[in-house]
């Protein structure tokens, strides 16, 4: 236009109007009523701009909407969130809220019956921005009476059907309800039973029973069998298998019996041979058991010495009695009037008044502690009384070493050292040992090198004896002495051995040097000597040697022993005591001197332990108390005989109080650590011969 002075909408104005045009949901010329210049330039402002128009995001695009690509505002639900409303404002802008609860919604699932917007619960993942889901009550309901498969309804093709899916194999389920199996499951879409439920237990009175698919216990009346063959007349009572009394097992003086379970059998545990028991026989006088029997040993003697009586004992009242023989007949030689009785002395025949009667045996040994009778057979016998005699030995309560004669103990590396005066000690109780029985072995069964021995009734002729045995040099040969008193079966002494410090003897000849000693030595079969320093003061002409073998002998029982490379003479003196008094003594001419070797000491049998069991023998049957060795000569004469356990001093070796009681270990009190092992089964007796000591306050 000319003379139009053109109108520009520049900055704000013009951005306004822009931001305004924006907003609309459709495009529009805007038409100011304004004259002139100014309208003609405000409409080619718009016009210009007009492609660089758009929509906000909330703008929904007409179908017949202007090819520009200017999009409209629409209302209702949000496609993606059926519970989510949207309105379009004045100024073309979509606004959108979620729907109040209970309103009706659309929904994709057309199994539905008149949805509404409900609030959602808990993590739903189908939960939209509104914070509500779509859903209702089913139009459909979908049942089905098959265990292994699930119906639900579903949209097929737009129509609302009932849909079923096969659970998985092997789901439980129940195949049966009135049966009783086991592992019931699923396996191609139907339950198959499994195997039917055992109805056994492992109770002899009660019994399982299936009630409609459930296995009930009954309870069972009646006999049993609890599996104790040691119960007799087991029956049911409450479900549980109770004996009605156990196995009597037989019980005597010599025995005491009890019903093993593990065999089903009566175990009999006997009690020490030679314990006195009382026979059933009332005409036994003197019954002793052995191996668990009460066995007879002395019967009453019944005979009047008259030949025309016969003579017998009353197996009722133990009474003798004498029936008269008529006619008595006459004799004709002694041996016809022999009644076979030695108590009643020897008869002789007499031709004119027949059988005599001979005058009987006193058998009163003058013995206090003895009981004497008179065997039939035998003669005169004694008994020793237990527990008579001095000094009165008082068993308690406690604790001793039992000895079965098949098991020992074996200590190790005691008495290697050099040891010359020596004392050994114990309490013992022997019970009927074999014969050459052992209590104590430190030496080697071929004699060889120093040792020595203790045994119990080593030969016949000493029964009931110990012997205290030691080798001799050179090598092979043995000394030995034996106790006169006895140790009667059942009885507890205390018996003691002392060997005094070796004393040296002097040599073939004194000296000053070598070439004085050859005189010496030739009259000693050639053997070469040498002058050597005397224990006894100056020097002595002394055999040289390697060994025991290689040394002279000064005559019968005066062996000489190889010291330190040269041959000498010892003398040892040796006593026993039983029960504090002295029995024995003896001076040896020809000692090994002192007693070192490496072997073990071995208490209650004699050998090797290094094989086990196998290489000992000789065990000792009986009970041991209080041993304890000493390297000192403890006694030189009678003593008073301790009633009290030993302590241990400087001189004591070993001190052994065998108060373990249980287990394998014989424990040394010594403070040296000499502990002994047993070797086989390990036994403690409950009794010892100390003094009964109150109990401390």
């Amino acid at each position: 236009m000319v003379g139009c002075r053109p109108t520009v909408l520049g900055g704000t104005m013009f951005r306004n109007y822009h931001r305004f045009l924006t907003k609309q949901a459709g495009f529009f010329l805007l038409v100011l009523a304004i004259s002139g210049c100014q309208a003609e330039a405000l409409n080619d402002a718009l016009s210009a701009d007009t492609e660089k128009l758009s929509f906000g995001s909330d703008a929904k695009q007409s179908p017949d909407a202007d090819p520009s690509g200017v999009q409209e505002c629409t209302e209702g639900a949000d496609e993606n969130d059926p519970c989510l409303f949207c309105t379009c404002t004045e100024a073309g802008e979509r606004s959108c809220a979620p729907m109040e609860v209970g309103n009706p919604c659309e929904s994709a699932n057309c199994c539905l019956e008149a949805p509404t917007c409900q609030p959602c619960e808990g993590d739903d993942p189908n939960c939209k921005g509104s914070g509500l889901t779509c859903s209702g009550a089913s139009k459909l309901v979908c049942d089905t009476d098959n265990q292994c498969s699930v119906v639900t309804a579903a949209c097929l093709n737009g129509e609302c059907s009932c849909m079923q899916t096969a659970l998985p194999d092997s789901t439980p389920c129940v195949a049966d309800p009135n049966e009783c199996t086991e592992g019931d499951s699923c396996q191609n879409g139907n339950c198959v039973a499994g195997p039917a439920s055992a109805l056994e237990d492992d109770n002899p009175c009660t019994s399982l029973v299936c009630i409609k698919g459930t296995l009930e216990t009954k309870l069972l009346e009646g006999d049993c069998s609890d599996g104790n063959p040691c119960t007799i007349g087991d029956s049911c009572a409450l479900g549980q298998c109770v004996p009605d009394s156990l196995v009597e097992c037989p019980q005597s003086e010599c025995a005491q019996s009890f019903c093993d379970p593990g065999v089903g059998e009566c175990v009999s545990e006997v009690v020490a041979k030679g314990s006195y028991c009382t026979d059933d026989d009332p005409c036994v006088v003197l019954a002793l058991c052995k191996d668990g029997m009460c066995l007879p040993e002395i019967y009453r003697s019944c005979n009047d010495g008259d030949p025309c009586t016969t003579d017998g004992c009353s197996l009722e009242t133990g009474e003798c009695f004498h029936t008269t023989i008529s006619p008595c007949s006459t004799c004709t030689s002694n041996a016809e009037c022999d009644d076979g009785d030695a108590c009643n002395g020897t008869e002789v025949c007499d031709a004119a008044s027949g059988c005599q009667l001979g005058s009987a045996p006193s058998c009163d040994d003058g013995d206090e502690c003895t009981e004497d009778n008179c065997d039939p057979d035998f003669g005169c016998v004694y008994s020793q009384i237990e527990g008579c005699g001095e000094p009165p030995i008082i068993e308690c309560t406690g604790s001793s070493l039992e000895l079965d004669g098949s098991s020992c103990v074996v200590v190790k590396d005691i008495l290697n050292e050099k040891i010359g005066a020596l004392t050994i000690e114990f309490w013992i109780d022997l019970s009927d040992p074999d014969l050459k029985s052992t209590l104590l072995d430190k030496r080697a069964a071929n004699l060889n090198g120093p040792g020595f021995e203790i045994r119990a009734n080593f030969l016949g002729n000493f029964q009931e004896k110990l012997h205290y045995d030691e080798n001799t040099p050179p090598s092979g040969s043995a000394s030995g002495m034996f106790t006169k008193a006895k140790f009667a079966t059942g009885e507890w002494h205390h018996f003691a051995m002392t060997r005094s410090e070796p004393e040296p003897i002097a040599g073939f000849a004194s000296c000053q040097a070598d070439n004085e000693c050859a005189a010496a030595c030739n009259a000693k079969s050639g053997y070469e000597c040498v002058c050597v320093d005397s224990p006894l003061g100056d020097k002595d002409c002394l055999a040289t040697c390697n060994t025991h073998t290689d040394c002279p002998s000064d005559g019968p029982g005066k062996n000489l022993v190889c010291v330190e490379g040269t041959c000498r003479r010892y003398k040892v003196s040796f006593k026993l005591y039983v029960d504090g008094q002295i029995d024995q003594g003896s001076n040896w001419q020809g000692s090994f001197g002192i007693l070192p070797n490496q072997r073990d000491l071995n208490i209650g049998c004699r050998g090797d332990a290094s094989a086990g069991i196998t290489g000992l023998t000789q065990f000792f049957l009986g009970r041991l108390e209080e041993l304890r060795i000493s390297d000192s000569k403890r006694y030189s004469g009678n003593f008073e005989v301790a009633k009290n356990p030993f302590e241990a001093d400087a001189n004591t070796i070993a001190l052994y109080h065998f108060e373990e009681e249980s287990g394998a270990e014989v424990l040394d009190s010594s403070g040296n650590n000499h502990h002994g092992t047993w070797i086989g089964t390990p036994l403690w007796s409950p009794y010892s011969p100390l003094e009964c000591l109150e109990d401390p306050p």
